[in-house]
């Protein structure tokens, strides 16, 4: 599943996202989930997530238990 962050918010930087996916990598067993990567478009303030996870709500739990960004839109890929 691929998720979209779309309008973060004034002032984020790519430091912040490294911390946000780190933070994201440390409850991965805890929900049965691995982020694969990511890649954050600092002119756009989006960021997308590769992860695989048992459902797109947990990706949302994930997110905001550990930083709040949560994503607006998770679509499911092959």
């Amino acid at each position: 599943m691929t998720g979209i962050t779309p309008n973060q918010p004034d002032g984020v930087s790519e430091q912040n996202i490294i911390k946000a996916h780190e933070l994201d990598l440390d409850l991965e067993e805890k929900y049965d989930a691995r982020f694969l990567t990511y890649w954050y478009d600092e002119g756009r303030q989006i960021t997308f997530c590769l992860v695989s996870a048992p459902s797109a709500e947990t990706i949302t739990e994930i997110h905001t238990a550990t930083h709040g960004q949560i994503p607006n839109d998770v679509s499911e890929v092959d």
